[in-house]
Protein backbone atom coordinates (compact mmCIF):
# COMPACT_ATOMS: atom_id res chain seq x y z
CA UNK A 1 0.00 0.00 0.00
CA UNK A 2 2.87 2.38 0.84
CA UNK A 3 4.44 1.74 -2.59
CA UNK A 4 1.09 2.45 -4.29
CA UNK A 5 0.80 5.75 -2.43
CA UNK A 6 4.37 6.73 -3.29
CA UNK A 7 3.74 5.97 -6.96
CA UNK A 8 0.60 8.09 -7.05
CA UNK A 9 2.37 10.92 -5.18
CA UNK A 10 5.11 11.04 -7.82
CA UNK A 11 2.45 11.41 -10.49
CA UNK A 12 0.73 14.16 -8.50
CA UNK A 13 4.02 15.96 -7.90
CA UNK A 14 4.82 16.01 -11.63
CA UNK A 15 1.29 17.12 -12.43
CA UNK A 16 1.39 20.02 -10.00
CA UNK A 17 4.74 21.27 -11.28
CA UNK A 18 3.35 21.40 -14.83
CA UNK A 19 0.18 23.32 -13.96
CA UNK A 20 -0.09 26.88 -15.19
CA UNK A 21 -1.02 29.58 -12.69
CA UNK A 22 -4.11 31.06 -14.31
CA UNK A 23 -7.14 28.80 -14.73
CA UNK A 24 -5.20 25.68 -13.72
CA UNK A 25 -3.43 25.66 -10.34
CA UNK A 26 -5.89 28.24 -9.05
CA UNK A 27 -8.77 26.12 -10.41
CA UNK A 28 -8.02 23.02 -8.33
CA UNK A 29 -7.02 24.74 -5.08
CA UNK A 30 -10.55 25.78 -3.98
CA UNK A 31 -11.87 22.23 -4.45
CA UNK A 32 -8.93 20.78 -2.57
CA UNK A 33 -9.57 23.20 0.29
CA UNK A 34 -13.28 22.34 0.37
CA UNK A 35 -12.46 18.65 0.63
CA UNK A 36 -10.03 19.39 3.50
CA UNK A 37 -12.74 21.11 5.53
CA UNK A 38 -12.08 24.72 4.55
CA UNK A 39 -14.83 27.25 3.90
CA UNK A 40 -13.75 28.96 0.67
CA UNK A 41 -14.57 32.67 0.84
CA UNK A 42 -13.29 33.82 -2.55
CA UNK A 43 -12.07 32.21 -5.75
CA UNK A 44 -9.79 33.59 -8.48
CA UNK A 45 -11.45 36.07 -10.82
CA UNK A 46 -10.48 38.04 -13.90
CA UNK A 47 -10.75 41.76 -14.45
CA UNK A 48 -10.81 42.76 -10.76
CA UNK A 49 -7.97 43.65 -8.40
CA UNK A 50 -7.46 40.96 -5.82
CA UNK A 51 -4.91 42.78 -3.65
CA UNK A 52 -2.51 39.85 -3.85
CA UNK A 53 -4.99 37.19 -2.72
CA UNK A 54 -5.97 34.52 -5.27
CA UNK A 55 -8.00 32.40 -2.84
CA UNK A 56 -9.27 33.18 0.67
CA UNK A 57 -10.57 30.44 2.97
CA UNK A 58 -11.22 29.70 6.63
CA UNK A 59 -10.01 26.32 7.81
CA UNK A 60 -7.94 24.26 10.23
CA UNK A 61 -4.25 25.01 10.66
CA UNK A 62 -2.78 21.52 10.97
CA UNK A 63 0.53 23.07 12.10
CA UNK A 64 -1.18 24.69 15.09
CA UNK A 65 -3.39 22.01 16.57
CA UNK A 66 -6.12 22.37 13.97
CA UNK A 67 -7.18 25.88 15.09
CA UNK A 68 -9.39 27.54 12.48
CA UNK A 69 -7.70 30.51 10.87
CA UNK A 70 -8.10 32.78 7.85
CA UNK A 71 -5.86 31.53 5.04
CA UNK A 72 -4.90 33.97 2.27
CA UNK A 73 -3.32 32.21 -0.71
CA UNK A 74 -1.15 33.78 -3.37
CA UNK A 75 -0.48 31.33 -6.20
CA UNK A 76 2.54 30.84 -8.44
CA UNK A 77 2.89 28.10 -11.05
CA UNK A 78 5.98 25.92 -11.31
CA UNK A 79 9.15 26.69 -9.35
CA UNK A 80 9.82 29.99 -7.59
CA UNK A 81 13.11 31.50 -8.77
CA UNK A 82 14.72 34.94 -8.45
CA UNK A 83 12.92 36.36 -11.49
CA UNK A 84 9.52 35.34 -10.13
CA UNK A 85 10.27 36.65 -6.65
CA UNK A 86 10.67 40.40 -7.24
CA UNK A 87 11.25 41.35 -10.89
CA UNK A 88 7.80 42.62 -11.94
CA UNK A 89 4.56 43.85 -10.41
CA UNK A 90 3.15 40.35 -11.01
CA UNK A 91 5.94 38.71 -8.98
CA UNK A 92 5.41 37.06 -5.59
CA UNK A 93 6.90 39.69 -3.28
CA UNK A 94 4.70 42.57 -4.59
CA UNK A 95 1.67 40.28 -4.14
CA UNK A 96 2.66 39.54 -0.54
CA UNK A 97 3.14 43.27 0.09
CA UNK A 98 -0.34 43.94 -1.28
CA UNK A 99 -1.80 41.39 1.11
CA UNK A 100 -0.11 43.08 4.09
CA UNK A 101 -0.72 46.66 2.98
CA UNK A 102 -4.16 46.41 1.41
CA UNK A 103 -6.06 43.14 1.73
CA UNK A 104 -5.69 42.65 5.48
CA UNK A 105 -6.54 46.29 6.20
CA UNK A 106 -9.44 46.72 3.77
CA UNK A 107 -10.82 43.43 2.43
CA UNK A 108 -11.39 41.08 5.38
CA UNK A 109 -15.05 40.65 6.30
CA UNK A 110 -16.13 41.84 9.74
CA UNK A 111 -16.92 38.30 10.91
CA UNK A 112 -13.30 37.26 10.31
CA UNK A 113 -11.56 40.36 11.65
CA UNK A 114 -10.53 38.67 14.89
CA UNK A 115 -9.17 35.49 13.33
CA UNK A 116 -5.50 34.72 13.14
CA UNK A 117 -4.19 35.04 9.59
CA UNK A 118 -2.04 32.63 7.60
CA UNK A 119 -0.51 34.04 4.41
CA UNK A 120 0.21 31.02 2.25
CA UNK A 121 2.52 30.92 -0.75
CA UNK A 122 1.13 28.17 -2.99
CA UNK A 123 3.46 26.92 -5.74
CA UNK A 124 3.24 23.87 -7.98
CA UNK A 125 6.99 23.26 -7.80
CA UNK A 126 9.52 24.32 -5.18
CA UNK A 127 11.36 27.41 -3.93
CA UNK A 128 14.78 27.46 -5.61
CA UNK A 129 17.88 27.89 -3.47
CA UNK A 130 18.74 31.24 -5.08
CA UNK A 131 15.60 32.77 -3.57
CA UNK A 132 15.20 30.69 -0.39
CA UNK A 133 17.03 33.26 1.78
CA UNK A 134 14.84 36.13 0.50
CA UNK A 135 11.67 34.18 1.32
CA UNK A 136 12.95 33.24 4.79
CA UNK A 137 13.98 36.82 5.55
CA UNK A 138 10.63 38.19 4.34
CA UNK A 139 8.75 35.76 6.59
CA UNK A 140 10.85 36.64 9.64
CA UNK A 141 10.38 40.39 9.15
CA UNK A 142 6.62 40.30 8.62
CA UNK A 143 5.44 37.56 11.01
CA UNK A 144 3.59 38.59 14.15
CA UNK A 145 1.33 37.12 16.81
CA UNK A 146 -1.61 37.47 14.44
CA UNK A 147 0.05 36.92 11.05
CA UNK A 148 2.05 33.83 10.12
CA UNK A 149 3.30 32.45 6.79
CA UNK A 150 3.16 29.01 5.22
CA UNK A 151 4.75 27.45 2.15
CA UNK A 152 2.59 25.01 0.21
CA UNK A 153 4.90 23.61 -2.46
CA UNK A 154 4.35 20.73 -4.86
CA UNK A 155 5.21 18.09 -2.26
CA UNK A 156 2.82 19.63 0.26
CA UNK A 157 0.00 19.91 -2.29
CA UNK A 158 0.54 16.32 -3.45
CA UNK A 159 0.33 15.13 0.16
CA UNK A 160 -2.83 17.16 0.70
CA UNK A 161 -4.38 15.70 -2.45
CA UNK A 162 -3.64 12.22 -1.18
CA UNK A 163 -5.05 13.00 2.25
CA UNK A 164 -8.03 14.91 0.86
CA UNK A 165 -9.60 14.44 -2.54
CA UNK A 166 -7.57 11.31 -3.32
CA UNK A 167 -7.15 9.83 0.15
CA UNK A 168 -6.76 6.07 0.25
CA UNK A 169 -10.17 5.23 1.67
CA UNK A 170 -11.78 7.06 -1.27
CA UNK A 171 -9.36 6.22 -4.09
CA UNK A 172 -9.16 2.48 -3.51
CA UNK A 173 -6.11 0.49 -4.73
CA UNK A 174 -7.86 -0.79 -7.86
CA UNK A 175 -8.86 2.77 -8.75
CA UNK A 176 -5.26 3.89 -8.21
CA UNK A 177 -4.26 1.18 -10.67
CA UNK A 178 -6.68 2.49 -13.32
CA UNK A 179 -5.43 6.01 -12.61
CA UNK A 180 -1.74 5.17 -13.00
CA UNK A 181 -2.29 3.04 -16.10
CA UNK A 182 -4.30 5.75 -17.88
CA UNK A 183 -1.47 8.23 -17.27
CA UNK A 184 1.24 5.77 -18.25
CA UNK A 185 -0.52 5.08 -21.56
CA UNK A 186 -1.20 8.68 -22.70
CA UNK A 187 0.67 7.93 -25.92
CA UNK A 188 -1.82 5.10 -26.57
CA UNK A 189 -5.08 7.09 -26.41
CA UNK A 190 -7.43 4.13 -26.87
CA UNK A 191 -5.88 2.24 -23.95
CA UNK A 192 -5.60 5.33 -21.73
CA UNK A 193 -9.24 6.18 -22.44
CA UNK A 194 -10.36 2.67 -21.53
CA UNK A 195 -8.55 2.75 -18.17
CA UNK A 196 -9.86 6.21 -17.37
CA UNK A 197 -13.45 5.27 -18.16
CA UNK A 198 -13.01 2.31 -15.79
CA UNK A 199 -11.82 4.81 -13.16
CA UNK A 200 -14.82 7.10 -13.69
CA UNK A 201 -17.29 4.21 -13.61
CA UNK A 202 -15.76 2.96 -10.38
CA UNK A 203 -15.76 6.35 -8.68
CA UNK A 204 -19.35 7.09 -9.66
CA UNK A 205 -20.93 3.68 -9.03
CA UNK A 206 -24.18 4.28 -7.16
CA UNK A 207 -23.50 2.57 -3.84
CA UNK A 208 -20.29 4.52 -3.15
CA UNK A 209 -21.29 7.75 -4.89
CA UNK A 210 -24.30 8.18 -2.59
CA UNK A 211 -22.09 8.08 0.51
CA UNK A 212 -20.12 11.17 -0.48
CA UNK A 213 -21.15 12.54 -3.90
CA UNK A 214 -19.15 15.76 -3.80
CA UNK A 215 -15.93 13.94 -2.94
CA UNK A 216 -16.47 11.53 -5.83
CA UNK A 217 -17.16 14.33 -8.31
CA UNK A 218 -14.06 16.19 -7.14
CA UNK A 219 -11.99 13.04 -7.58
CA UNK A 220 -13.08 12.74 -11.21
CA UNK A 221 -12.29 16.42 -11.73
CA UNK A 222 -8.82 16.28 -10.18
CA UNK A 223 -7.90 12.98 -11.88
CA UNK A 224 -8.94 14.41 -15.24
CA UNK A 225 -6.81 17.49 -14.63
CA UNK A 226 -3.83 15.25 -13.90
CA UNK A 227 -4.40 13.19 -17.05
CA UNK A 228 -4.66 16.37 -19.13
CA UNK A 229 -1.48 17.97 -17.80
CA UNK A 230 0.45 14.72 -18.16
CA UNK A 231 -0.79 14.28 -21.73
CA UNK A 232 -0.06 17.91 -22.60
CA UNK A 233 3.51 17.40 -21.45
CA UNK A 234 3.68 14.38 -23.77
CA UNK A 235 2.13 16.51 -26.57
CA UNK A 236 -0.73 14.07 -27.10
CA UNK A 237 -4.06 15.24 -25.68
CA UNK A 238 -6.24 12.71 -27.49
CA UNK A 239 -6.86 10.59 -24.39
CA UNK A 240 -7.83 13.48 -22.04
CA UNK A 241 -10.11 14.89 -24.74
CA UNK A 242 -12.06 11.65 -25.04
CA UNK A 243 -11.96 11.07 -21.29
CA UNK A 244 -13.26 14.59 -20.61
CA UNK A 245 -16.25 14.05 -22.91
CA UNK A 246 -17.06 10.83 -21.11
CA UNK A 247 -16.62 12.52 -17.73
CA UNK A 248 -19.02 15.34 -18.66
CA UNK A 249 -21.67 12.84 -19.75
CA UNK A 250 -21.27 10.67 -16.65
CA UNK A 251 -21.38 13.64 -14.28
CA UNK A 252 -24.37 15.04 -16.13
CA UNK A 253 -26.12 11.73 -15.49
CA UNK A 254 -25.52 12.30 -11.76
CA UNK A 255 -26.58 15.96 -11.85
CA UNK A 256 -29.42 16.02 -14.40
CA UNK A 257 -32.15 15.87 -11.75
CA UNK A 258 -30.44 18.29 -9.36
CA UNK A 259 -32.55 21.39 -8.65
CA UNK A 260 -29.97 23.38 -6.70
CA UNK A 261 -32.26 23.80 -3.71
CA UNK A 262 -29.58 23.08 -1.10
CA UNK A 263 -25.85 23.59 -0.68
CA UNK A 264 -24.87 20.06 -1.74
CA UNK A 265 -26.91 20.29 -4.93
CA UNK A 266 -25.54 23.74 -5.73
CA UNK A 267 -22.00 22.41 -5.26
CA UNK A 268 -22.79 19.54 -7.62
CA UNK A 269 -23.81 22.05 -10.29
CA UNK A 270 -20.62 24.04 -9.66
CA UNK A 271 -18.56 20.89 -10.19
CA UNK A 272 -20.53 20.12 -13.35
CA UNK A 273 -19.69 23.57 -14.69
CA UNK A 274 -16.03 23.09 -13.75
CA UNK A 275 -15.79 19.75 -15.54
CA UNK A 276 -17.42 21.27 -18.65
CA UNK A 277 -14.97 24.17 -18.58
CA UNK A 278 -12.06 21.73 -18.20
CA UNK A 279 -13.35 19.78 -21.21
CA UNK A 280 -13.50 23.00 -23.22
CA UNK A 281 -9.98 23.96 -22.09
CA UNK A 282 -8.73 20.59 -23.35
CA UNK A 283 -10.69 20.96 -26.59
CA UNK A 284 -9.30 24.43 -27.16
CA UNK A 285 -5.75 23.05 -27.04
CA UNK A 286 -6.75 20.64 -29.80
CA UNK A 287 -8.62 23.24 -31.86
CA UNK A 288 -5.71 25.68 -31.70
CA UNK A 289 -3.40 23.04 -33.15
CA UNK A 290 -5.88 22.37 -35.95
CA UNK A 291 -6.30 26.09 -36.58
CA UNK A 292 -2.57 26.46 -37.26
CA UNK A 293 -2.79 24.15 -40.28
CA UNK A 294 -6.45 24.42 -41.26
CA UNK A 295 -5.91 26.79 -44.19
CA UNK A 296 -2.93 24.93 -45.67
CA UNK A 297 -4.07 22.65 -48.51
CA UNK A 298 -4.01 19.00 -47.48
CA UNK A 299 -1.88 19.75 -44.38
CA UNK A 300 -4.30 18.08 -41.96
CA UNK A 301 -4.84 15.19 -44.37
CA UNK A 302 -1.09 14.61 -44.62
CA UNK A 303 -0.77 14.83 -40.82
CA UNK A 304 -2.86 11.66 -40.53
CA UNK A 305 0.29 9.90 -41.76
CA UNK A 306 -1.48 7.16 -43.63
CA UNK A 307 -1.60 6.16 -47.27
CA UNK A 308 -5.17 4.97 -46.80
CA UNK A 309 -7.83 7.42 -47.95
CA UNK A 310 -10.18 5.76 -45.43
CA UNK A 311 -7.86 6.66 -42.54
CA UNK A 312 -7.75 10.25 -43.74
CA UNK A 313 -11.53 10.41 -44.14
CA UNK A 314 -12.18 8.99 -40.67
CA UNK A 315 -9.61 11.20 -38.95
CA UNK A 316 -10.70 14.42 -40.64
CA UNK A 317 -14.39 13.93 -39.91
CA UNK A 318 -13.55 13.12 -36.29
CA UNK A 319 -11.63 16.39 -35.89
CA UNK A 320 -14.22 18.32 -37.90
CA UNK A 321 -16.98 17.24 -35.52
CA UNK A 322 -14.90 18.22 -32.49
CA UNK A 323 -14.22 21.67 -33.91
CA UNK A 324 -17.88 22.29 -34.73
CA UNK A 325 -19.09 21.16 -31.30
CA UNK A 326 -16.51 23.39 -29.61
CA UNK A 327 -17.88 26.36 -31.58
CA UNK A 328 -21.43 25.43 -30.55
CA UNK A 329 -20.35 25.42 -26.89
CA UNK A 330 -18.95 28.94 -27.31
CA UNK A 331 -22.31 30.04 -28.68
CA UNK A 332 -24.09 28.46 -25.72
CA UNK A 333 -21.80 30.20 -23.23
CA UNK A 334 -22.37 33.51 -25.02
CA UNK A 335 -26.12 33.02 -24.57
CA UNK A 336 -25.58 32.43 -20.84
CA UNK A 337 -23.76 35.73 -20.27
CA UNK A 338 -25.21 39.04 -19.13
CA UNK A 339 -22.26 41.36 -19.70
CA UNK A 340 -21.75 42.65 -23.26
CA UNK A 341 -17.99 42.12 -23.13
CA UNK A 342 -18.38 38.48 -22.09
CA UNK A 343 -21.02 37.87 -24.77
CA UNK A 344 -18.73 39.38 -27.40
CA UNK A 345 -15.72 37.35 -26.22
CA UNK A 346 -17.54 34.03 -26.54
CA UNK A 347 -19.20 35.04 -29.81
CA UNK A 348 -15.85 36.07 -31.29
CA UNK A 349 -14.34 32.73 -30.31
CA UNK A 350 -17.33 30.94 -31.87
CA UNK A 351 -16.81 32.86 -35.11
CA UNK A 352 -13.09 32.03 -35.17
CA UNK A 353 -13.89 28.36 -34.69
CA UNK A 354 -16.42 28.54 -37.53
CA UNK A 355 -13.77 30.00 -39.81
CA UNK A 356 -11.47 27.14 -38.83
CA UNK A 357 -14.18 24.65 -39.81
CA UNK A 358 -14.64 26.38 -43.17
CA UNK A 359 -10.90 26.38 -43.76
CA UNK A 360 -10.75 22.66 -43.00
CA UNK A 361 -13.42 22.02 -45.64
CA UNK A 362 -11.72 24.14 -48.29
CA UNK A 363 -8.25 22.68 -47.69
CA UNK A 364 -9.26 19.03 -47.32
CA UNK A 365 -11.67 17.76 -50.01
CA UNK A 366 -12.17 14.47 -48.13
CA UNK A 367 -14.62 16.38 -45.89
CA UNK A 368 -16.92 16.62 -48.91
CA UNK A 369 -16.98 12.86 -49.44
CA UNK A 370 -18.26 11.01 -46.37
CA UNK A 371 -17.51 7.31 -46.30
CA UNK A 372 -19.78 6.58 -43.33
CA UNK A 373 -23.51 7.19 -43.18
CA UNK A 374 -23.32 8.28 -39.53
CA UNK A 375 -21.17 11.25 -40.52
CA UNK A 376 -24.61 12.83 -40.66
CA UNK A 377 -23.75 13.71 -37.05
CA UNK A 378 -20.77 15.83 -38.12
CA UNK A 379 -22.82 17.45 -40.88
CA UNK A 380 -25.49 18.32 -38.32
CA UNK A 381 -22.94 19.90 -35.99
CA UNK A 382 -21.63 22.03 -38.86
CA UNK A 383 -25.16 23.06 -39.87
CA UNK A 384 -25.96 24.08 -36.29
CA UNK A 385 -22.69 26.02 -35.93
CA UNK A 386 -23.31 27.85 -39.21
CA UNK A 387 -26.78 28.80 -37.97
CA UNK A 388 -25.37 30.24 -34.75
CA UNK A 389 -23.02 32.36 -36.88
CA UNK A 390 -25.95 33.41 -39.13
CA UNK A 391 -24.08 32.14 -42.20
CA UNK A 392 -26.60 30.07 -44.16
CA UNK A 393 -24.62 30.68 -47.36
CA UNK A 394 -21.81 28.51 -45.98
CA UNK A 395 -24.29 25.65 -45.52
CA UNK A 396 -25.57 26.06 -49.08
CA UNK A 397 -22.10 26.03 -50.58
CA UNK A 398 -21.12 22.95 -48.57
CA UNK A 399 -24.25 20.97 -49.45
CA UNK A 400 -23.96 21.84 -53.14
CA UNK A 401 -20.51 20.27 -53.17
CA UNK A 402 -21.40 17.22 -51.07
CA UNK A 403 -24.48 16.08 -52.99
CA UNK A 404 -22.89 15.67 -56.46
CA UNK A 405 -19.97 13.77 -54.92
CA UNK A 406 -22.26 11.34 -53.09
CA UNK A 407 -24.44 10.82 -56.18
CA UNK A 408 -21.37 10.23 -58.33
CA UNK A 409 -19.94 7.68 -55.89
CA UNK A 410 -23.26 5.81 -55.88
CA UNK A 411 -23.59 5.85 -59.67
CA UNK A 412 -20.11 4.41 -60.20
CA UNK A 413 -20.31 2.13 -57.13
CA UNK A 414 -17.28 3.82 -55.62
CA UNK A 415 -16.62 4.87 -52.02
CA UNK A 416 -20.26 5.76 -51.28
CA UNK A 417 -21.39 6.20 -47.63
CA UNK A 418 -22.17 2.93 -45.88
CA UNK A 419 -24.01 2.26 -42.62
CA UNK A 420 -21.17 0.75 -40.59
CA UNK A 421 -18.37 1.88 -38.32
CA UNK A 422 -16.42 -1.37 -38.62
CA UNK A 423 -12.92 -0.40 -39.69
CA UNK A 424 -12.20 -3.57 -41.68
CA UNK A 425 -15.43 -3.13 -43.65
CA UNK A 426 -14.53 0.48 -44.40
CA UNK A 427 -10.95 -0.25 -45.49
CA UNK A 428 -12.16 -2.86 -47.95
CA UNK A 429 -15.07 -0.79 -49.25
CA UNK A 430 -16.22 -1.37 -51.91
CA UNK A 431 -15.28 -5.04 -52.07
CA UNK A 432 -17.05 -5.32 -55.43
CA UNK A 433 -19.58 -3.46 -57.55
CA UNK A 434 -22.35 -6.04 -57.46
CA UNK A 435 -25.93 -5.14 -56.66
CA UNK A 436 -25.91 -7.61 -53.77
CA UNK A 437 -22.94 -5.90 -52.09
CA UNK A 438 -24.38 -2.45 -52.76
CA UNK A 439 -27.80 -3.25 -51.31
CA UNK A 440 -26.32 -5.04 -48.30
CA UNK A 441 -24.24 -1.97 -47.36
CA UNK A 442 -26.93 0.64 -47.98
CA UNK A 443 -29.82 -1.00 -46.15
CA UNK A 444 -30.55 2.06 -44.01
CA UNK A 445 -29.54 5.71 -43.82
CA UNK A 446 -29.83 8.69 -41.50
CA UNK A 447 -27.72 10.84 -43.85
CA UNK A 448 -30.10 11.28 -46.78
CA UNK A 449 -33.11 12.51 -44.73
CA UNK A 450 -30.86 15.18 -43.22
CA UNK A 451 -29.57 16.28 -46.63
CA UNK A 452 -33.02 16.31 -48.27
CA UNK A 453 -34.48 18.34 -45.40
CA UNK A 454 -31.77 20.98 -45.63
CA UNK A 455 -31.74 21.14 -49.41
CA UNK A 456 -35.49 21.77 -49.31
CA UNK A 457 -35.16 24.27 -46.49
CA UNK A 458 -32.48 26.28 -48.30
CA UNK A 459 -34.26 26.19 -51.64
CA UNK A 460 -31.41 24.30 -53.34
CA UNK A 461 -33.80 22.69 -55.80
CA UNK A 462 -31.23 21.52 -58.33
CA UNK A 463 -29.23 19.60 -55.73
CA UNK A 464 -32.42 18.38 -54.06
CA UNK A 465 -33.74 16.98 -57.33
CA UNK A 466 -30.37 15.37 -58.09
CA UNK A 467 -30.32 13.57 -54.73
CA UNK A 468 -34.02 12.63 -54.88
CA UNK A 469 -33.54 11.15 -58.33
CA UNK A 470 -30.59 9.11 -57.11
CA UNK A 471 -32.60 7.82 -54.16
CA UNK A 472 -35.50 6.88 -56.42
CA UNK A 473 -33.31 5.05 -58.92
CA UNK A 474 -30.62 3.45 -56.77
CA UNK A 475 -31.77 3.47 -53.14
CA UNK A 476 -35.33 2.21 -53.23
CA UNK A 477 -34.23 -0.66 -50.98
CA UNK A 478 -32.79 1.75 -48.37
CA UNK A 479 -34.72 2.38 -45.16
CA UNK A 480 -34.54 6.14 -44.60
CA UNK A 481 -34.60 6.95 -40.90
CA UNK A 482 -34.46 9.64 -38.25
CA UNK A 483 -33.79 8.96 -34.59
CA UNK A 484 -36.12 10.22 -31.86
CA UNK A 485 -35.72 10.03 -28.06
CA UNK A 486 -38.26 8.02 -26.10
CA UNK A 487 -39.28 7.80 -22.46
CA UNK A 488 -36.18 5.77 -21.55
CA UNK A 489 -33.59 7.95 -23.29
CA UNK A 490 -32.83 10.24 -20.36
CA UNK A 491 -32.09 7.26 -18.13
CA UNK A 492 -29.81 5.46 -20.57
CA UNK A 493 -28.26 7.87 -23.09
CA UNK A 494 -25.57 9.43 -20.90
CA UNK A 495 -23.94 6.08 -20.10
CA UNK A 496 -23.78 5.10 -23.76
CA UNK A 497 -26.61 2.59 -23.80
CA UNK A 498 -28.35 2.14 -27.16
CA UNK A 499 -31.37 0.36 -25.67
CA UNK A 500 -33.65 3.37 -26.01
CA UNK A 501 -35.04 5.79 -28.57
CA UNK A 502 -37.05 5.18 -31.72
CA UNK A 503 -35.92 4.78 -35.32
CA UNK A 504 -38.65 6.46 -37.36
CA UNK A 505 -38.79 4.95 -40.85
CA UNK A 506 -39.47 7.36 -43.71
CA UNK A 507 -41.21 5.99 -46.77
CA UNK A 508 -41.76 7.64 -50.12
CA UNK A 509 -38.85 10.05 -49.71
CA UNK A 510 -38.28 10.69 -53.47
CA UNK A 511 -41.88 11.91 -53.77
CA UNK A 512 -40.83 14.99 -51.84
CA UNK A 513 -38.52 16.19 -54.62
CA UNK A 514 -40.74 19.10 -55.59
CA UNK A 515 -42.78 19.83 -52.46
CA UNK A 516 -42.60 20.64 -48.77
CA UNK A 517 -44.24 17.34 -47.79
CA UNK A 518 -41.04 15.92 -46.38
CA UNK A 519 -40.44 18.89 -44.06
CA UNK A 520 -44.08 18.75 -43.02
CA UNK A 521 -43.72 15.03 -42.30
CA UNK A 522 -40.70 15.68 -40.06
CA UNK A 523 -42.55 18.45 -38.24
CA UNK A 524 -45.48 16.10 -37.66
CA UNK A 525 -43.39 13.29 -36.17
CA UNK A 526 -41.68 15.86 -33.93
CA UNK A 527 -45.10 16.82 -32.57
CA UNK A 528 -46.22 13.19 -32.29
CA UNK A 529 -43.00 12.10 -30.50
CA UNK A 530 -42.56 14.77 -27.84
CA UNK A 531 -40.13 12.95 -25.53
CA UNK A 532 -37.37 15.30 -26.70
CA UNK A 533 -39.01 17.98 -24.56
CA UNK A 534 -38.72 15.72 -21.51
CA UNK A 535 -34.97 15.27 -21.81
CA UNK A 536 -33.04 16.83 -18.93
CA UNK A 537 -30.83 18.73 -21.38
CA UNK A 538 -33.93 20.28 -22.99
CA UNK A 539 -35.55 21.20 -19.69
CA UNK A 540 -32.39 22.83 -18.31
CA UNK A 541 -31.32 24.43 -21.59
CA UNK A 542 -28.02 22.49 -21.67
CA UNK A 543 -28.62 21.11 -25.16
CA UNK A 544 -24.90 20.99 -26.18
CA UNK A 545 -24.55 18.05 -23.76
CA UNK A 546 -27.07 16.15 -25.90
CA UNK A 547 -25.00 16.91 -29.00
CA UNK A 548 -21.90 15.74 -27.14
CA UNK A 549 -23.61 12.46 -26.26
CA UNK A 550 -24.72 11.95 -29.86
CA UNK A 551 -21.21 12.54 -31.19
CA UNK A 552 -19.42 10.56 -28.48
CA UNK A 553 -21.68 7.51 -28.59
CA UNK A 554 -22.50 7.78 -32.34
CA UNK A 555 -26.24 8.30 -32.01
CA UNK A 556 -28.06 10.27 -34.70
CA UNK A 557 -28.99 13.84 -33.70
CA UNK A 558 -32.78 14.23 -33.15
CA UNK A 559 -34.47 16.32 -35.88
CA UNK A 560 -35.68 18.82 -33.27
CA UNK A 561 -32.17 20.25 -33.38
CA UNK A 562 -32.00 20.63 -37.15
CA UNK A 563 -35.57 21.00 -38.40
CA UNK A 564 -37.23 23.54 -36.11
CA UNK A 565 -34.33 26.01 -35.76
CA UNK A 566 -34.16 25.03 -32.09
CA UNK A 567 -30.76 26.67 -31.60
CA UNK A 568 -31.88 30.14 -32.63
CA UNK A 569 -35.03 29.82 -30.53
CA UNK A 570 -32.81 28.98 -27.57
CA UNK A 571 -30.64 32.02 -28.25
CA UNK A 572 -33.64 34.31 -28.29
CA UNK A 573 -34.90 32.87 -25.00
CA UNK A 574 -31.58 33.51 -23.29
Amino acid sequence: MRAEKKSVKIILRQYLSDLRERDELDAILPDLLSELGFNVLSRPSRGTRQAGVDVAAVGPDKDDGGRRKLFLFTIKSGDLNRRDWDSTCQAVRPSLNEILDSYIKNRILQEHQDREIVICLCIGGEIKENVRDQWTGYVERNSSDKITFREWNGDKLAELLLSGVLREELLEPNFQSYFRKSIAMVDEPEIAYRFFTDLIQGLLQDDKYKLNPLARLRQVYICLWILFVWAREAENIESPFRASEYAVLQIWDKCRSVSGNNKVERNKLVLLEQIVMLHLLITEELVMKLHTYAEKPYALSIAVASRSSVDVNLALFEQFGRVCLFGIWQHWWACCQNEKEAIKAYADKRNRVFRTALAMIDANPTLKSPIRDDFAIEFTLFLILAQTCCDISAISAYLEEIVPRIVSSINRRGAYPIATSNYHDLVGHPMDQSDEYFEDHTRSSVLYPLLVAWLERLGLHKSRDLLASCIEQDLQHTTQQVWMPDGNTDEKLWSGSTDHGEEITITGLPLCANSLKFIQFLEKIIVDHACFNDLSTTKTGRWPILLMACRHFRISVPPQLWVLDFVNQDSEDK
